[in-house]
């Protein structure tokens, strides 16, 4: 039910020299706050007891009451001004206009927001509708901002951006940009795309990006990883050293470990270059260790020079050195049907030097005449049915293409048979194309058997 006491008297007094002067409105003690329907003479006070809270009556426009707040509880205010503090109860509420809050006090919390009323409390700042990229601004004109968090958790200061397209964007001056923690610091991505985490300079030909550990002593201490995919490093520069890994310590070294995908060192169009200066047995060393069918190939898969696949030792020899119980345990081999081997000693000469056989394969020929064909520097003539008599002669003639009239040709004749003949060589005769070979039966009986001619010409 509306309050109607405008038509009550006036309240009065006697005073000096005046009999009757206007004193305040009398309040107007209720149960309950006033309402537009509830009038009183202008001034007038109304006390809402239940609440604490204390109304001024201040305009009656077209029956419509205007009751000012000015006690406890909520009201509502055009402007605030105060000398000192503005103390709020449970709440501070702007339903419109903009909210300025400045202070000109030269000392630490000029403006101070402050909560102390238990451990659930939080301070709030939310902006609802706004949608620009400064939608909430921190900003310090010149000096810096601090976020100070004393809480105990991984957590204690969290950024978000809670759209599913957000991002965090941090830009910085010259002074750079420090992450520094007594902790770890993780930096992670469930984004699956191409460069999900990305570490990026691009200031001019002098930067660089530095990953260093300072004090770690282990061999991962800088450990770059990735856990089922590979690992690329690329370096776009035009230089010799445009990739290097370096292990600074005088001691330290570099080991490359990889499983049954194997090890691919490619270059191309450059040389690959292995080198050490270390002045000890096996400063260089290729090994493998991997079981009974392992190799090692040294390929030259293009070059065609004489010299295009070389082993050098500048001051020193060179060995070659098998450890496998086989007559091939050393094989030098010229694959190609045209192909040759040479070997060249200076003064020292050249020797072969083995427990067994130092075998040469040569051409072989049989004839049953004296004459056989063989176009080889090595080759073995067998001629059988022949007979030569005691003292008597035979010449057996050898066709051989590599042969000159100035080859030097080293021979050696052997026979077989149950009679007592010696074939023994008196002459050898080089000819364009072939050579002769002059033999004498030094034996008490005729040649009942073959003979056998091994040939070596030494140089055409």
């Amino acid at each position: 039910m509306a309050y109607d006491r405008r038509y009550i008297e006036r309240n009065l007094a006697y005073g000096v020299g005046k009999p009757l002067i206007d004193m305040a409105p009398i309040p107007v003690v209720a149960d309950r706050a006033p309402t537009t329907k509830d009038r009183a003479e202008i001034g007038t006070p109304w006390i809402y007891n239940p609440g604490k809270d204390v109304f001024f009556l201040v305009d009656i426009t077209a029956g419509v009451s205007t009751w000012i707040n000015a006690g406890g509880g909520s009201g509502t205010f055009t402007s605030v001004t105060t000398t000192s503090f503005i103390t709020a109860g449970d709440s501070f509420t702007m339903s419109s206009g903009t909210c300025h809050i400045e202070a000109d006090d030269d000392a630490a919390d000029a403006i101070l927001l402050e909560t102390d009323g238990g451990t659930s409390e939080t301070i709030h700042l939310n902006n609802v509708q706004g949608t620009g990229a400064a939608a909430i601004n921190v900003t310090a004109d010149v000096g810096a901002i601090r976020l100070d968090a004393g809480l105990a958790s991984a957590a204690a200061l969290k950024i978000v951006t809670s759209n599913a397209a957000g991002g965090i964007d941090m830009d910085s001056g010259t002074g750079g940009t420090a992450c520094d923690s007594t902790g770890s610091i993780t930096i992670a991505s469930t984004n699956d795309a191409a460069q999900a985490i990305l570490l990026n300079t691009n200031g001019g030909t002098s930067e660089t990006i530095d990953i260093v550990a300072s004090q770690g002593t282990a061999v991962d201490s800088v450990a770059i990883g990735s856990t089922v995919g590979g690992i690329d490093v690329n370096a776009g520069a035009a230089l010799i050293n445009a990739l290097t890994l370096r292990a600074t310590n005088i001691a330290g070294g570099i080991t490359m470990t990889a499983g049954t995908g194997g090890l691919n060192l490619l270059t191309t169009g450059g040389q690959f270059v292995v080198e050490a200066t270390e002045d000890a047995t096996q400063a260089i060393l290729l090994t493998t260790d991997g079981g009974t069918s392992e190799t090692m190939d040294l390929l030259v898969a293009q070059g065609t020079a004489l010299d295009s696949l070389s082993l050098k030792s500048t001051a020193g020899g060179i060995d070659v050195d098998s450890g496998l119980a086989s007559s091939g345990a050393i094989t030098i081999e010229a694959s190609h049907a045209a192909g040759g081997i040479d070997i060249l000693a200076g003064t020292g000469g050249i020797t072969l030097d083995s427990d067994g056989f130092i075998d040469m394969v040569p051409v072989a020929d049989s004839q049953a005449a004296a004459a056989v064909t063989i176009n080889a520097n090595v080759g073995v003539g067998t001629f059988t049915g022949l007979t030569v008599a005691s003292a008597a002669s035979q010449v057996f003639t050898v066709t051989n293409s590599l042969c000159t009239t100035t080859s030097a040709i080293l021979c050696t004749m052997a026979n077989v048979g149950t009679n007592d003949a010696q074939m023994s060589i008196t002459r050898v005769e080089p000819k364009a194309g072939s050579f002769e070979v002059t033999c004498i039966n030094e034996g008490a009986a005729a040649l009942n058997g073959d003979c056998i001619l091994t040939f070596w010409i030494i140089a055409a």
